[in-house]
């Protein structure tokens, strides 16, 4: 059993709150000073190399992010500590574009995960699986999603955050499959980040709105997405849809581009988020 005593407590104190500003507080900067502290003060912590794994990966030291992984899989003393590593090192190989990496350790989560019957690690293991198919083989994620959507509505109905996860990675995947049924998913996944607050997550989920946006015929409101989703939590796939369609943006609102791309950088991302639910609510 983990011994939260001493140092072991003052540094889960700091994993835990690093998680917190990480995906619920928006200041990545505490959360990584934060998730730092933690592997001084325990260094045979798991947890707090996880979270400094994904601190680096979301800094964009991705070589920092394997490093801390590896150490983390070293030091992992139960299943809850293993299923974290397993989630950190698939987001630290998937981040630089290790697919093959990623795919090798996404079958190997799932496998662990079926074997000690751990319904929170599976849905988690789906969802990175269906990640690492997304790029070469879109239609097999979308069903490897769907299956961690099920999963979770029979296993965990109140894993909202996993839930929304898989909607926000399913959006590109819906958009390029069956453009019309985006916008109701896009509309829900920014639902659920508001209702939970959810301001590590909503980044990339703004970075996929914005596309959808621009293609229904709303270049305001994808441009104040733009200017919400920032640059920090993006890989580089999805960098390169977002530039794309910063260019169709940019063409079609002219000089009005950068005064919408300003407001939603400028706003709070909770606000920008139901400024768009309205309008979705109203067109999806």
């Amino acid at each position: 059993d983990a011994d939260f005593t001493g140092h072991a407590a003052m540094a889960a104190n700091r994993w835990i709150a690093s998680h917190w500003f990480m995906f619920f507080g928006n200041d990545l900067d505490r959360s990584v000073a934060l998730a730092g502290e933690a592997v001084e003060l325990d260094p045979e912590s798991g947890w707090a190399h996880v979270m400094a794994t994904f601190a680096a990966v979301l800094s964009g030291r991705a070589d920092d992010a394997r490093e801390t992984a590896a150490d983390a899989r070293e030091r992992a003393r139960d299943a809850g500590e293993r299923a974290g590593v397993f989630i950190a090192m698939g987001t630290a190989l998937l981040r630089p574009g290790d697919i093959g990496g990623a795919t090798r350790m996404a079958d190997d989560f799932v496998a662990w995960a079926e074997e000690r019957r751990f319904p929170s690690a599976m849905a988690m293991a789906l969802f990175v699986r269906g990640q690492t198919l997304t790029e070469q083989q879109p239609a097999e994620a979308l069903r490897t999603f769907e299956r961690a959507l099920t999963h979770i509505r029979a296993e965990i109905p109140g894993c909202w955050n996993v839930e929304t996860l898989i909607r926000r990675d399913m959006i590109p995947l819906v958009h390029r499959s069956s453009p019309g049924d985006a916008p109701a998913l896009a509309l829900v996944a920014l639902r659920s980040c508001v209702r939970h607050n959810e301001t590590g997550n909503i980044a990339e989920l703004f970075a996929h709105v914005a596309t959808v946006l621009a293609d229904v015929g709303h270049p305001e409101f994808a441009a104040r997405a733009v200017g919400a989703a920032g640059g920090s939590l993006r890989s580089p796939t999805i960098a390169a849809t977002v530039e794309n369609t910063k260019d169709r943006l940019r063409a079609a609102l002219g000089d009005r581009y950068d005064g919408h791309v300003a407001e939603g950088s400028g706003s709070s991302a909770m606000r920008t988020a139901r400024s768009i639910i309205d309008l979705l609510e109203t067109t999806a």
